[in-house]
């Protein structure tokens, strides 16, 4: 969110997720609010899952924890530093141009719109200046949601598992292996604090993309070539600029130069910038207008014709974990079960990132990322690994061709 001019103090929105005060959230939010200053600049919005039916004394809980503001949102609320929203019972929740925003819940979809809808607006309103907690909770909400923000360059953060009294949703986030930090809740405000005071955040722009230090940042990339294989040069300037000064901000370093001597001494740092800069956020049917378009024109096009001999064969060049490339293969499937036609398909599914192909070629995800599937789909092409959980079937997986490759240095596929 932008700074407010003037004298105002900055607003840095938090989303905190916790799962019901039965499953261990309301002790969560009661270490995180007794060690957070009521001064720090940031305002927090708390989407736990609540009793649809009851109303939610969390409020009167959370006010004997901090001197800060706690309140219920409302409608067109603004969100204003130094205070604390809770999501009302049996409301889906959004952030939009600083304000909350309350809707009915999808039937369908349960707690999943409240927590995961809530990530994605709040990565859309405020970018760098979002950060996304999870705590102690059963299930693997929230996860799909915390993408979204660390997409757009924002802060991202799991409860400890082991300080966690239900440690589903914790271990859920930090299986991305996208994770910030991993703390205590009394724990992650020292680190906020210190996050949100670093010049990343205060200022739009703490080096300019238009004059950065490139001989600095050519070091840097260097550094990510020689060791770990990555040749970041063509990635735009702007993004390049901005994912670093992330890391820095993460680390608490300010010049450029003293970053570079940090990667040179630890080689970790190396790999999770590396991870930054290769994050790929998907989803099934992630952009619905394009996989309308494809279903209605493409799709029945190349199936009418596929023959017995050649196959009908599509490339998903940076699959990332394999959700564009799955959703791909739901519509030709289907169209050619609708024109009882043998099935025939070869999709080829690429990425530079190992770890995302290998998510890939396993097809399990957790059940937040099903979530929008229409239970015919969730029925006919996913099988449920547990409570969790849901593996892609094996036709499904046996229509996809995951591989590793450099769309820049590598050869097409031929």
């Amino acid at each position: 969110m932008p700074t407010l001019p003037g004298t105002a103090p900055r607003r840095i929105t938090s989303r905190l997720s916790a799962s019901a005060l039965r499953r261990g959230g309301l002790d969560a939010f009661k270490r995180f609010f007794s060690a957070m200053p009521p001064d720090s600049g940031m305002a927090f919005v708390l989407v736990p899952h609540l009793d649809p039916a009851h109303r939610s004394l969390m409020v009167e809980l959370l006010s004997r924890h901090t001197t800060m503001a706690v309140c219920e949102a409302i409608e067109g609320m603004a969100v204003d530093a130094n205070c604390v929203y809770i999501i009302r019972p049996n409301r889906d929740l959004l952030m939009r141009d600083g304000r909350l925003r309350l809707s009915d819940p999808a039937a369908h979809r349960g707690s999943t719109i409240a927590i995961d809808g809530f990530f994605r607006s709040l990565a859309e309103d405020c970018h760098e200046k979002a950060i996304g907690i999870i705590l102690s909770g059963t299930g693997s909400h929230g996860t799909p949601g915390l993408k979204e923000i660390k997409s757009v360059g924002g802060l991202v953060l799991a409860q400890e598992p082991q300080t966690a009294e239900y440690d589903q949703m914790p271990q859920s986030a930090i299986a991305t292996g996208m994770m910030d930090f991993i703390l205590p809740p009394e724990k992650m405000p020292a680190a906020l604090i210190d996050y949100t005071g670093h010049s990343y955040v205060k200022q739009a722009y703490a080096i300019p993309p238009e004059n950065p230090p490139v001989e600095q940042i050519g070091r840097v990339l260097e550094l990510l070539r020689t060791r770990s294989h990555y040749d970041f040069h063509l990635y735009r300037k702007n993004m390049l600029t901005r994912r670093i000064q992330r890391r820095m901000g993460i680390c608490q370093i300010e010049e450029v130069s003293e970053y570079v001597a940090f990667l040179q001494q630890h080689p970790d740092e190396i790999i999770s910038l590396s991870r930054d800069l290769l994050i790929g956020v998907t989803s099934f049917f992630r952009d619905p207008e394009a996989f309308e378009l494809l279903q209605q024109q493409v799709v029945p096009e190349l199936v009418e014709r596929a023959t017995g001999e050649i196959p009908t064969r599509v490339w998903v060049p940076a699959c990332s974990t394999g959700e564009e490339a799955y959703s791909l293969a739901m519509l030709f499937l289907e169209h050619f079960a609708a024109t009882n036609q043998p099935v025939n398909l070869q999709i080829f599914a690429s990425d530079i990132d190992a770890e995302s192909l290998e998510a890939t070629r396993q097809g399990v995800y957790p059940a937040s990322a099903v979530s929008g599937l229409s239970p015919a789909r969730l029925s006919q092409f996913f099988v449920k690994r547990d409570e969790n959980h849901y593996q892609v079937n094996r036709l499904l997986r046996t229509s996809i061709i995951v591989t590793r490759q450099n769309v820049i240095s590598d050869p097409p596929f031929s």
